[in-house]
């Protein structure tokens, strides 16, 4: 079995992150402490959180802590805060040679917080996401899974949440081909028959089953076979659930005959996947040889609303079914059933289960009250708002129209992924302008380097000198180092997203599996730039003396504009240059 490579994204490479450097900072820490003091006890710096805040920028020794120090200090005679800032005075020397040098300390509410040298940190985060060699790179991959084939997910819709299971089986589609470099084969399953798919959310990244599935050769067999068992009939829409035909699945499901199983809707796109399912688990009996066989990997997405969780068992247990009405093997009483012990040893089932969405607010609080009361109508009424705001801006005249849908699918995605999975979504018109204003700082950044190379080719401005040759150190403002802060933390956030590790109990990385750690970054990240272009100019006079902060702060620009790509990538969203 061959490891996977993966395409190294810009946020993969050896920088050494925020988190890493805290760590680093900690082990030294405690080597000068340790040089001072008998057995001490082991000491954890923090990296600071709050984005927006001065002291998020730098690392700290919690307070609790402190007292620890203070404590250990006193207990040796010694006088406390002389032998404390002796001990901050050593750490802050010991890391002059780093390539990321601590700069000071101080004391702010029984804390102890070390600034770092923020030029430094503009010279390697910038480096490393705006030097174009290393971002096509190939690495070993991230991820310690080995896939074989392309990973199998059914999304369970229902109509009140169709939108959140889609946008979630899209973001981690997307998650998995950027780890391992595979598609996902895509079904989708409900009691009835839900024509929307996510391409209407402008998500393209699912490989979908054949349309014709059920005239298609693969299938047709399988239909025969389970028509014949009285599983569909013949109009195959409907799967009808007959409990009492196969195994008890002691293997499988041993709670098979407590299940509520309810019949659902078989779309040709289901029936292929059975299909798939089926053939790959029979060669899997046939190649197998008696020796452990590659995983067969299932990942059954739905909402936690009445029955929708079942709707995933159901759709397990109609695998289960497949595989038995076209396996030929006889049974004996006593004897151990080949395909539930097969279906045991290879497949990998795993279930990702989100809130349900309540449109009850929504329906007092939107203007088109009337017209959104499911799924169906969340993106044309987010178009009506996107609309709008253009009328009111450019007056009603043209040219923004094919904006409107990518702006405001954008807007929904960023709306549904913005959320912890487990908790409930209550649609509000209130985020529509605060996502809509994650696009517009975007727009704004592109709009800026456009009016930039414009001028160099006009020759208004000489040519952006290198990466190399720009001076940092005059990026001293407190907005620009909250935002260098902030995609620092980028390399923490990604490497971590970006991470599957191998065991059975999660092969296919759904405990990692947090998009709204993504969607919150990214709005952050929109309001600290803000922050900035309302405090700063970028584009100055063509003066000698402004030339070094503008061309710094144009670099600092397009590292934000990367990062914000990079994002709304993994998000389904779509960048736009104009709003």
């Amino acid at each position: 079995m061959n490891r996977i490579m993966v395409k190294k994204s810009v946020f993969c490479g050896n920088i050494v992150t925020k988190d890493e450097y805290t760590c680093q900072v900690s082990e030294a820490f405690n080597t000068i402490v340790s040089e001072m003091f008998a057995d001490p006890p082991a000491f954890q710096l923090m990296t600071g959180k709050q984005v927006s805040n001065v002291e998020g920028q730098h690392i700290y020794l919690p307070k609790g802590l402190c007292s620890k120090l203070k404590l250990l200090v006193n207990s040796e005679g010694m006088n406390g805060d002389e032998a404390m800032k002796t001990i901050f005075d050593r750490l802050v020397k010991h890391t002059e040679s780093w390539s990321i040098p601590l700069k000071r300390f101080y004391f702010h509410r029984e804390n102890v917080f070390f600034t770092i040298h923020f030029p430094a940190v503009f010279n390697i985060v910038l480096s490393r996401l705006l030097t174009p060699a290393e971002n096509g790179e190939l690495l070993k991959s991230q991820s310690d899974v080995d896939v074989v084939s392309n990973p199998i997910i059914c999304c369970c819709l229902i109509q009140e949440a169709y939108v959140r299971t889609t946008l979630l089986a899209s973001a981690y589609t997307r998650r998995l081909k950027k780890c391992v470099g595979r598609n996902m084969i895509c079904t989708y399953m409900s009691k009835t028959n839900i024509k929307a798919t996510p391409h209407s959310l402008g998500v393209k990244d699912f490989l979908y089953p054949n349309n014709d599935g059920n005239k298609s050769c693969k299938t047709d067999k399988l239909c025969s076979a389970l028509e014949q068992h009285g599983f569909i009939s013949d109009s195959r829409e409907i799967f009808t659930f007959t409990p009492d035909y196969v195994c008890q699945f002691n293997k499988i499901l041993p709670q098979y005959k407590d299940l509520h199983l309810k019949n659902f809707h078989l779309s040709s796109s289901t029936l292929q996947v059975l299909a798939e399912l089926e053939r790959r688990i029979s060669m899997t009996i046939l190649n197998s040889a008696g020796k452990k066989g590659a995983k067969i990997d299932l990942l059954a997405i739905c909402s936690t609303t009445a029955d929708d969780p079942y709707m995933s068992r159901n759709f397990l247990t109609a695998l289960v079914t497949c595989c038995h009405v076209m396996s030929s093997q006889q049974v004996a009483p006593g004897e151990e059933c080949r395909v539930c012990t097969n279906l045991h040893e290879r497949l990998n089932f795993q279930l990702l289960t989100h809130g349900k969405v309540d449109f009850s607010r929504a329906r007092k609080k939107l203007n088109y009250i009337d017209d959104i009361t499911s799924c169906d109508e969340v993106v044309p009424v987010f178009e009506r708002f996107v609309a709008d705001s253009f009328e009111a801006k450019y007056n009603q005249a043209g040219g923004w129209e094919d904006l409107v849908h990518p702006i405001a699918s954008s807007i929904v995605s960023l709306e549904f992924l913005s959320m912890t999975l487990k908790r409930s979504k209550e649609f509000e018109k209130s985020a529509t302008s605060q996502n809509q204003f994650v696009l517009y700082n975007y727009s704004r950044i592109v709009q800026i380097l456009t009016r930039f190379n414009s001028a160099v080719k006009k020759g208004y401005y000489q040519q952006l000198p290198l990466l190399s040759d720009i001076n940092f150190e005059v990026l001293s403002t407190d907005p620009e180092h909250l935002l260098v802060n902030h995609l620092w933390r980028c390399f923490d956030i990604m490497s971590e997203y970006y991470m599957l590790k191998s065991g059975e109990g999660d092969r296919l990385g759904v405990e990692s599996f947090k998009p709204y750690i993504l969607a919150n970054y990214v709005k952050d990240l929109s309001a600290l730039f803000s922050t900035f272009y309302k405090r700063h100019q970028v584009l100055d006079q063509n003066l000698p003396h402004l030339l070094p902060i503008m061309n710094a702060r144009i670099y600092l620009l397009k590292a934000i504009k990367l990062v914000f790509e990079e994002f709304f990538d993994c998000l389904m969203m779509t960048p736009v240059d104009r709003m």
